[in-house]
């Protein structure tokens, strides 16, 4: 996957920057953009921030300048290309929607056997073990740091 991006601020460390949309999606209402999957992995829509081959990264969702494309200084309003492989995202989607749906399965299945041994109602037990995985899952995926997956040209 390629993806068109543009400079919007420079700084010694990071340089920050626009996803754009793909032609198809240019003037389009739909939500693909903006759901729950951006606050459930913690995006920020359509910006992202490249940390440059030197710094260490403060943020758990950007992006790292490992081959160095960003040692000479760009300039505010440079366009680049992000491009991703496939493989990366079969593996990413995996993490983003199969292990939430996994934590969720199980933290019901847990709490429910737990709340049910208890004497409590067993319904209210599924419940929140079902929030229990998905907060869970979501600390879990928020640390995930997929390393040299991106290339820049």
């Amino acid at each position: 996957m390629k993806r068109h991006a543009r400079v919007t601020g420079v700084s010694p460390e990071t340089i920050e920057a626009i996803i754009e949309r793909p032609a198809a999606c240019v003037g389009c209402t739909g939500g693909c953009h903006k759901n729950a999957l951006d606050w459930f992995s913690g995006a920020q829509g359509n910006r992202v921030i490249i940390h440059r081959k030197h710094s260490q990264p403060q943020h758990t969702r950007s992006l790292f300048d490992h081959d160095g494309f960003f040692s000479e200084n760009p300039q505010v309003g440079d366009r680049f290309v992000i491009e991703l492989d496939d493989n990366v995202m079969l593996r990413s989607a995996g993490w983003l929607y199969g292990l939430p749906l996994l934590f969720i399965v199980l933290g019901m299945g847990v709490f429910y056997l737990a709340f049910s041994v208890w004497t409590w109602p067993a319904d209210l037990g599924g419940v929140v073990g079902a929030l229990m995985g998905l907060l869970t899952a979501r600390q879990v995926v928020a640390r995930y740091k997929p390393a040299n997956m991106v290339r820049f040209s």
